[in-house]
């Protein structure tokens, strides 16, 4: 091939001198032209004209010339031109076949009119009247050299970039401006608008439900404006003095608050300011206030006017004010009981009204209170007695019943009752005397009755209880806490009683005496104590005996801790069990850490027998629990100590990668392994990847591919807390071992073919080769082969052997070479048949030029080849447009030659050539050929 290029550049440059001859004008000269611009402005905006000129200094007359954009031709050919669009503009001059060489490329900018900006000072969205405002007019890329224009509705002035106004109503309307550049077509955007609303003060007035008060009242007036305002600041001024905030004036926003004194007295007027504006309403109208003296005049009346009331009257308490005011609220108070009115009144005295009533008169927030004290006394209380002392009594008995009333007994008549049924009325004697008989049993009582002041009664003497029996009663034990069982340490009571008094009493256990108290008190119980009590009850020569109480004493219950925790991690959920062995409801328990007693809390939760933790570092330690019985002073020992032990902020993961390599290589296995490196149990273990789970602390990977490589996260957990942590596993695949078909010339005529197996990642292979699945003997790249009508229907395959990781490569893609060998030997013969011919036709061109004479004429012939001129002009020969146009055949030419004089390149065979009529194409069969 290099030697056909060399015999065609030698023809090239024959004819080339050849043609050089017949010329007869010599070539003119043209410099390199330079871009001119006008306007030659620093900055070109897109609403100008911009004309482009292209200077050539001392150029030929006649000249033409071409313009590029963006490196295209603009089809223009004028000197200067005119554009408006951004780009990288060119030149070059021509005169006939002679052109100058391009320009230096003219970068054009046309830029966007700057905007214009409206700033405002200050800035507020309405204005009052005389309120001064600057409006300011900005070029976003400076105003220097700019003339402004200002647009306010519909009407348009120039001004200065700043217009101050003293505002009044007819500057109401929009605003905005722009700006220009003079003596060019060149003007801003207009700017963003402005709305300037101009409005008058509003006028302020003082409201208030207050016209006066007394010193210590609350009083609030509220500046108020007919349009309200925000932002504003009100000044209060009493008569021409203005008010400021102090400990008895407070103002705030638009209310002033006093806190009333007598200095108060006068009127009030208002006035606003705008925040941070020159702006003031007028004053309001004045508002009057009245300060009376320091407090209201209460006048507090009783009716009747008794020092002293006795239940069941009637009483009528009034409030009244002296001074004329108003809107007043009444309010009589006395403990929890409230009546809002000036007059209170107690239809029925009782004992509970005795006491101080207080009056209370109250407005908008602000009370002033005076206090009466009403006495309230029953009756005097009767006396009722009976001799002689004891009872009951027994028939025949005498029994004397005598009711008095103290000092005053003269102004009191008398009522007997028995069972709540009258006995008789008015009796001016205050005893009766009865003989005991049975049907004289029941409860007596009198009561006296006023005989000026009705309906005044007293109350009913205390009842006083008639028993008269058949028969003797036995006596009865009340018991105090009484247990079923008792504790040890506890205490028992026991009362024997007996009906009617003078009674004395002996108390006895399991038949021993004991005391002769009517109570018996055993303190600290023990379990011996355990047994039979009963009382007996004496008068005189009488006695009789209770019935037998079964007092029992047991142990106190022993507690036990019960959990499976004895270890944990801060985060999880620990659990303690306070056993008793005493299965009850009524039992309160209490935990201990050590010697601190634990109480519920956001880290610890005690519910019934129960203690949850919700597990910190400082819980490590012995935890004890105590039992205490409701409502009883029972309290068990302490149970044994259960030890926690809290380890470290989560548990220590231990994962290990077996085999250890950085990069496991696909096809091999890989063992992942979870382990907690604390003494610690029942955890379950969980293998994560993307969505792949495996529920075991081991996760094997029998044979590795690509998809598995990745991070993985080993979680583990108990009981709800869950710890995890990340192992990163590589996976990377062999190298690829490449069959190919190395079969050159010789090979063919000779019936052999050459397959060449290559592992390419650097490193030095051994190589397995197979046939249809079986292993072959053979360990070089290299497999040379017969091919016969057998072999080439067969399937060979490699791979690489190495003694470093990766051992061995990944198989190649199978090969089956078919009719591959006949087809490359047609192909041959007929290549060097096309190559001769095409030899023999350019040998033929050549001799034809040579021995042919050329004609003089003024213009130059049109040959197959070019001239030097038209090489030098870059003007393209017939020879070089007929190349251009026939770029198939050379290539055929080229591949024809290479056909013969190049060598056979290895291709990959992917599929089986099916039969004879198969394209090389289809079946990956012959790419090249090596040598010959």
């Amino acid at each position: 091939m290099e030697r056909f290029k060399i015999l065609l550049l030698t023809v090239a440059v024959l004819a080339q001198a050849m043609s050089q001859n017949s010329t007869t004008e010599s070539p003119v000269q043209i410099s390199k032209p330079k871009i001119t611009v006008n306007p030659d402005h620093g900055v070109l905006y897109n609403t100008e004209s911009v004309t482009l000129s292209c200077e050539i200094s001392e150029g030929p007359p006649g000249l033409q010339y071409d313009w590029y954009k963006d490196s295209k031709d603009l089809g223009q050919h004028q000197r200067s031109i005119t554009v408006n669009e951004n780009g990288k503009y060119e030149c070059k001059g021509k005169r006939r076949e002679t052109r100058s060489e391009k320009s230096d490329v003219y970068t054009l900018t046309l830029k966007d009119p700057p905007k214009a900006q409206l700033t405002v000072n200050p800035e507020w969205t309405e204005y009052f009247v005389t309120e001064k405002i600057n409006l300011r007019c900005k070029i976003e890329d400076g105003s220097s050299g700019w003339i402004f224009e200002w647009i306010k509705d519909s009407w348009t002035s120039e001004k200065d970039d700043v217009q101050t106004l003293n505002v009044k109503h007819s500057d109401s309307g929009e605003y905005s401006c722009r700006g220009k550049l003079s003596n060019r077509q060149v003007t801003t955007q207009q700017s963003n608008t402005f709305q300037l609303k101009v409005k008058e003060m509003p006028q302020s007035q003082v409201q208030s439900d207050w016209t006066e008060a007394f010193p210590g009242e609350k009083v609030t007036l509220k500046c108020k404006m007919q349009d309200a305002l925000k932002n504003c600041n009100y000044m209060w001024f009493k008569g021409q003095t203005k008010i400021v905030s102090s400990g008895e004036t407070n103002i705030k926003g638009n209310s002033l608050t006093l806190s009333v004194q007598s200095s108060h007295d006068g009127e009030y007027v208002c006035q606003a300011e705008l925040h941070h504006r020159k702006v003031t309403t007028e004053k309001s109208a004045p508002h009057s206030l009245k300060v009376h003296g320091s407090k209201p005049t209460l006048h507090l009346q009783q009716d009747p006017s008794y020092s002293e009331i006795y239940t069941g009257e009637q009483v009528k308490l009034t409030c009244n004010i002296q001074e004329q005011t108003s809107q007043w609220e009444y309010q009589w108070k006395k403990d929890s009981t409230q009546e809002n009115s000036h007059i209170y009144i107690i239809p029925s005295a009782e004992l509970s009204h005795d006491g101080s009533y207080t009056c209370q008169v109250g407005r908008r927030g602000t009370t002033f209170s005076q206090s009466i004290k009403l006495t309230i006394r029953e009756p005097p209380q009767p006396n009722l007695s009976v001799a002689p002392l004891w009872k009951p009594f027994y028939p025949t008995e005498k029994v004397t019943l005598k009711c008095s009333i103290g000092k005053d007994s003269n102004e009191w008549g008398f009522e007997w009752f028995r069972n709540e049924a009258l006995l008789r009325r008015d009796k001016d004697t205050s005893e009766d005397t009865l003989s005991a008989k049975a049907k004289h049993s029941g409860e007596y009582t009198c009561r006296g009755k006023h005989k000026t002041r009705t309906p005044v009664t007293t109350g009913r003497a205390k009842a006083l209880p008639l028993q008269i029996y058949n028969k003797t009663p036995r006596p009865s034990i009340n018991k105090h806490q009484w247990f079923e069982p008792f504790y040890t340490n506890e205490r028992v009571q026991l009362h024997c009683h007996m009906s009617g008094n003078s009674w004395e009493y002996q108390w006895y256990k399991n038949l021993s005496a004991l005391n002769t108290n009517e109570e018996l008190t055993l303190d600290s119980l023990s379990v011996t104590d355990t047994g039979d009590y009963h009382c007996k009850a004496k008068r005189g020569d009488f006695s009789v005996d209770s019935m037998t109480l079964r007092v029992q004493v047991q142990k106190l219950p022993e507690l036990q801790i019960q959990s499976e925790w004895t270890e944990a991690f801060p985060g999880e959920q620990v659990s303690l069990h306070c056993v008793n062995e005493h299965v009850s409801n009524n039992w309160t328990y209490m935990w201990f850490r050590g010697s601190d007693k634990i109480v519920s809390g956001a880290e610890s939760n005690m519910k019934g027998d129960s203690l949850t933790l919700s597990v910190q570092s400082s819980h490590n330690g012995e935890y004890v629990c105590q039992a205490e019985l409701h409502h009883r002073k029972v309290t068990t020992e302490k149970s044994a100590p259960h030890s926690l032990k809290v380890y470290g902020s989560k548990p220590t993961l231990n994962l290990q990668q077996d085999p250890s390599y950085s990069e496991i290589y696909t096809g091999e296995q890989v063992k992942l392994t979870c382990n907690i490196q604390e003494q610690t149990s029942q955890w379950e273990y969980q293998w994560k990847k993307d969505s792949t789970q495996e529920n075991s602390h081991i996760y094997i990977i029998p044979s590795a591919e690509l998809s598995h490589d990745g991070s993985y996260t080993c979680q583990v957990g108990r009981r709800g807390t869950t710890f995890s942590q990340s192992i990163k596993l590589t996976i990377r695949a062999r190298p690829p071992a490449l069959l190919s078909l190395e079969t050159e010339l010789g090979d063919i005529m000779t019936g052999y073919m050459t397959l060449r197996c290559n592992v390419s990642d650097g490193r030095n292979w051994n190589y397995t080769w197979f046939m249809d699945g079986q292993q072959l003997n053979a360990s070089s790249d290299v497999l040379r082969v017969t091919g016969n009508e057998e072999n080439i229907r067969r399937e060979f395959k490699c791979k690489g052997i190495n003694t470093v990781r990766p051992l061995y490569s990944a198989l190649s893609d199978g090969f089956i070479a078919n009719n591959i060998i006949f087809k490359r030997k047609i192909l041959l013969a007929i290549s060097g048949c096309l190559v001769c011919c095409i030899v023999i036709l350019i040998i033929g061109c050549i001799i034809l030029k040579v021995t042919r004479k050329p004609e003089v004429k003024e213009t130059a012939q049109e040959d197959l080849f070019f001239s030097m001129t038209d090489f030098k002009n870059q003007t393209a020969s017939p020879m070089k447009e007929y190349m251009d146009n026939r770029p198939s055949e050379l290539e055929d030419c080229e591949e024809k030659e290479e056909l013969i004089t190049g060598r056979a390149s290895a291709a990959h065979e992917d599929a089986v050539i099916k039969d004879e009529d198969t394209p090389a194409s289809e079946t990956n069969g012959m790419t090249s050929f090596k040598g010959l």
